[in-house]
C-alpha cells in the first residue's frame, strides 16, 4: 500500500487526459456506463460504414481530441495553464454527439463499474469531463489497489511473487487508468488467491457456498474481457479430496466453470449484435478470415507458432516497458530486475507447505498458453487482414490476468536432497532481506517511470 498508493495516485495525476492507450474509447465507455446504458448501439454513418458506440456529451468526445495531437511525438509536451483551462469546459449533458468507440463497446459493464461510479458522482456535482476523467482514474484505482492488496493478503504461497505483479510498474500504470486491463488483472490475482487458499490451507471438503463465490468472482474475470474464459478452468486443478473425491472433483468443477460460461456466452453473444470492423483498419474481415483458419488449421497453428517463437519476446519486452501509448519508453533494467525479483520470491518462498503436483503445473502452464492463443486468434480475426503472415495488435498486458499462474507452474522447484539442508539454512538467513531488497525495487521502477512521464509530457 506504501508504494501502490502514491504512486498510483502519481500516474492518476500526472498522466494527461487521453494519454493512457485507448483512453478515450474507454472513458466514453465508462461514462455510457455510468448514465446506465449497458450494450452499446450500432449504427450506419453517412458513408455506408458500421460504427459502434452511443451518444454521449460533446464535451466527453472532445477532450479526448484536445490532445489527440501527443501520442507518439515525443516533442509534443502539454503545459499547465492548458490543463486548467480544460477544468474551465463543462459538461454541457444536454449537448450531445454520437461518437464511435467500436473496441469498448463490445465489453460488459463489469471493468467499468467502479470507473463509472466515479463519474456518476462527478456528475451529480456538474464537473467538468476532465475531472470525470480523473474521478474514473482515481476510483479505477483504489478499486484495484483494494482488490490487489486483498489477493496479496489471500493468497497462501508466493505472496510477495503476487505483489511484484501488482507493483511493476506498468501494471500500477494501468490500474490508474479508465481501461479494462488494470480491473481484469486485480480479479484475477484474487480468483486463484482464493481458490489456492480454500483448496491448501482449509481443512475438510471445500463447501457450496465457496464453490460459488470462485464461480461468482470467476464469471466476473470472464466478463471482464471474453478472452480471459479460460483462467477460471483453474478450478479443475484444485485436489480431488477437496472436493469429495474423483466424482466429485468431476462435477463440482464443471459445475463452476458451466456458471462461469453461461454468463460469459450471454454477453458474447449480445456483444456480437454490434460487432463491427474496426475503424482504422477497413481491410479486416473477420468472416473471411475465419474461413482461411479453419481451412488451414495446421498453417493457422504454424503461424501462431512461429509468432510465440519469433515476435512474442520481442513484443512483450517492448509492450510492458513502456508507458503512455507505448511511446514513453522505460529504461532497460526494469523488465529483468522485476523477473529476478519474482525468481528471488519464488525460491524464498520455498519453506510453504502447497506443493503443485507436475499435472497441477501443466494445467496452468496450459491455460496460460491457451490465453495466448486465444488473444492471438482474436486479434487474427478481429485485426489482423486477411491472410497476413503473423498476428497484429498483440500487447505484453494482454498477458498480466494469467500471469498469477505461471507463479504456480514455477513454485517449489525440487531440490536434491543433499542440497537440503544448506538450502534451507539460505533461505532462513536471506528471507528476512527480502522485503528490503523488493521495497527498493518497487521504489526504484516506480518512481523513474513517473520520472519519465514528467519528462516525455511536460
Amino acid at each position: 500500500m506504501l508504494v501502490a498508493v502514491p504512486f498510483g495516485l502519481a500516474f492518476a495525476l500526472l498522466t494527461p487526459p487521453g494519454q493512457f492507450a485507448d483512453e478515450a474509447h474507454n472513458f466514453r465507455r465508462a461514462y455510457q456506463v455510468s448514465t446506465g446504458v449497458w450494450l452499446g448501439e450500432k449504427w450506419q454513418n453517412e458513408q455506408g460504414r458500421w460504427l459502434a458506440g452511443g451518444v454521449l456529451p460533446r464535451s466527453v468526445v472532445e477532450l479526448s481530441r484536445a490532445t489527440r495531437h501527443i501520442p507518439f511525438h515525443p516533442e509534443q509536451k502539454i503545459r499547465a495553464e492548458e490543463i486548467r483551462a480544460l477544468f474551465d469546459v463543462p459538461l454541457a449533458p444536454d449537448v450531445t454527439e454520437r461518437v464511435n468507440f467500436w473496441n469498448t463497446a463490445l465489453y460488459s459493464p463489469v471493468p467499468y463499474a467502479s470507473q463509472a461510479l466515479g463519474i456518476a458522482v462527478g456528475r451529480l456535482f456538474d464537473a467538468s469531463p476532465v475531472s470525470l476523467m480523473l474521478l474514473a482514474r482515481l476510483f479505477g484505482l483504489a478499486f484495484c489497489i483494494g482488490v490487489s492488496f486483498a489477493a496479496i493478503r489471500t493468497t497462501p504461497f508466493a505472496a510477495w511473487g503476487f505483489t511484484v505483479l501488482a507493483l511493476f510498474p506498468q501494471a500500477l500504470f494501468y490500474m490508474a487508468s479508465p481501461a479494462a486491463d488494470g480491473v481484469v488483472g486485480a480479479l484475477s490475482r484474487l480468483w486463484l488467491a482464493l481458490a489456492l487458499r480454500w483448496a491448501f490451507t482449509a481443512g475438510g471438503p471445500i463447501r457450496g457456498t465457496v464453490l460459488a463465490a470462485l464461480a461468482a468472482l470467476g464469471a466476473l474475470v470472464a466478463l471482464c474481457k471474453q478472452v480471459y474464459v479460460l483462467l477460471p478452468a483453474a478450478i479443475f486443478l484444485l485436489p480431488a479430496d477437496r472436493l469429495g473425491g474423483r466424482r466429485g472433483w468431476l462435477l463440482k468443477s464443471a459445475g463452476v466453470y458451466c456458471a462461469v460460461l453461461l454468463p460469459w456466452a450471454a454477453w458474447s453473444f449480445l456483444a456480437t449484435s454490434i460487432s463491427v470492423p474496426p475503424v482504422p483498419k477497413p481491410e479486416v474481415d473477420p468472416t473471411e478470415q475465419l474461413a482461411l483458419v479453419l481451412g488451414d488449421p495446421f498453417g493457422f497453428a504454424a503461424l501462431v507458432g512461429r509468432f510465440a517463437i519469433v515476435r512474442l519476446p520481442q513484443i512483450l519486452v517492448e509492450t510492458t516497458n513502456s508507458l503512455g501509448w507505448l511511446d514513453v519508453p522505460l529504461p532497460g533494467w526494469i523488465v529483468p530486475t522485476t523477473l529476478a525479483a519474482i525468481a528471488v520470491a519464488l525460491v524464498l518462498d520455498r519453506s510453504g507447505e502447497i506443493r503443485f503436483t507436475p499435472l497441477q503445473r501443466l494445467g496452468a502452464l496450459g491455460i496460460v498458453l491457451g490465453t495466448v492463443v486465444g488473444a492471438a486468434l482474436a486479434l487474427y480475426l478481429f485485426w489482423t487482414p486477411p491472410g497476413a503472415p503473423t498476428v497484429y495488435g498483440f500487447m505484453g498486458r494482454y498477458l498480466y490476468p494469467v500471469a498469477p499462474l505461471l507463479l504456480v507452474v514455477a513454485a517449489n522447484p525440487p531440490v536434491p536432497a543433499s542440497w537440503s539442508p544448506f538450502w534451507n539454512r539460505m533461505v532462513e538467513r536471506v528471507a528476512p532481506f527480502l522485503p528490503v531488497v523488493l521495497a527498493v525495487v518497487f521504489v526504484a521502477g516506480n518512481a523513474t517511470a513517473v520520472a519519465r512521464l514528467i519528462e516525455r509530457y511536460y
